[in-house]
């Protein structure tokens, strides 16, 4: 697979890589709702702000937004027909246009973006004199067949990742309740549904590589720190569980879900249901807990005593107990909306 070191790099001015327009703004009393896509200065969503009916000299396919304004400094590729307003700069590679080139060069334009802010904002004369980092030929131009095929391989990395992830999967049936309905939701104590033990892995540096699963305090990876052998204790926790981090930099007062059996650090809970609950409706806890997160930090850990007190917000059914069926249902329409994604996406890219 082709590394970003495998080149030598060196700056080209914007202007000599892109032809640059400005966006046409779309006023509120003049949108019309439809399904073009309107972009903005928005970091989220592509940029797209709305999808609307109207249309103006932007409409263009095959370009880079940039935001000038707002969320200075995002960029992002539009493959789609979309309209482009004047809180964004439309940019147009002049060679090797395609898909991957493009979303090569948005990673490269944001580089800049720090360089940016509200009151410094990234003008069309700004953006024609601003300079970009960019891999180079045998001949000190930019290689866009190395940007084109580095893409690619990332491209199909995610493409084996997904297949992987729905091989065999059948996509969850929807449940019995409407997820989307309005919930009441109120706070309930935590360990009024679960029990709880805590991890005895207390030095990780002893442990040699393996094939068991050890989760600590981390807040990426459902905490996964890597699989080990020769743990000192001999405890193992069953999967179908949520984790708690009690402790940690970064970490503490997330939770997820485990599935699997695993080893567990000191400076994290295991949760078990005390009565049975699905999969799903623990994923939207998990969540739920998580969300109790800004109340702790390093210096201001899940003890013991807090957690006996913890309540998180879930929603609730008439008789005021947790609404586990609406929660089942929830988590299964988020992972049939994810399952679909990923079928969807890989159908459109795959080579």
């Amino acid at each position: 697979m082709q590394q970003l070191t495998d080149r030598q790099w060196k700056p080209f001015a914007m202007k000599d890589i892109f032809e640059i327009d400005s966006g046409r703004d779309i006023y509120e009393a003049e949108r019309v709702n439809g399904t073009t896509p309107y972009i903005s200065s928005s970091a989220m969503n592509n940029g797209i702000a709305h999808f609307v009916a109207n249309t103006n000299k932007s409409l263009e396919a095959n370009c880079i937004s940039i935001n000038r304004n707002g969320s200075v400094g995002f960029a992002f590729y539009h493959p789609y027909l979309a309209l482009y307003s004047n809180d964004c700069r439309k940019l147009r590679l002049r060679k090797h246009r395609n898909r991957h080139v493009s979303l090569f060069m948005t990673h490269v334009i944001m580089m800049q973006k720090d360089k940016y802010n509200y009151s410094v904002k990234m003008g069309t004369g700004r953006l024609m004199r601003q300079n970009i980092m960019l891999p180079v030929d045998a001949h000190g131009e930019p290689d866009y067949a190395f940007m084109e095929t580095y893409i690619r391989e990332r491209e199909n990395a995610l493409l084996t990742r997904y297949s992987a992830f729905v091989k065999g999967r059948t996509i969850p049936h929807r449940g019995g309740v409407k997820p989307h309905r309005r919930a009441v939701w109120r706070p309930f104590r935590l360990l009024d549904y679960f029990d709880y033990k805590r991890g005895d892995q207390k030095d990780m540096n002893s442990l040699s590589s393996g094939g068991e699963m050890l989760v600590s305090a981390r807040n990426v990876e459902n905490g996964l720190k890597g699989f080990y052998s020769g743990a000192k204790s001999h405890k193992r926790f069953v999967g179908n569980c949520l984790t708690l981090n009690n402790d940690g930099d970064g970490g503490v007062g997330l939770s997820y879900y485990q599935p699997h059996e695993f080893l567990l650090d000191t400076h994290v809970y295991a949760l078990y249901p005390k009565t049975p609950i699905s999969k799903f409706a623990q994923l939207f806890i998990s969540r739920s807990i998580s969300m109790c997160r800004p109340c702790f930090s390093h210096g201001h850990s899940i003890s013991q005593g807090r957690l006996k007190t913890l309540k998180v917000m879930l929603p609730a059914t008439s008789d005021g107990e947790p609404d586990f069926d609406y929660m089942d249902a929830c988590g299964r329409e988020v992972m049939r909306d994810r399952i679909e994604h990923y079928l969807s996406y890989r159908s459109a890219y795959a080579r």
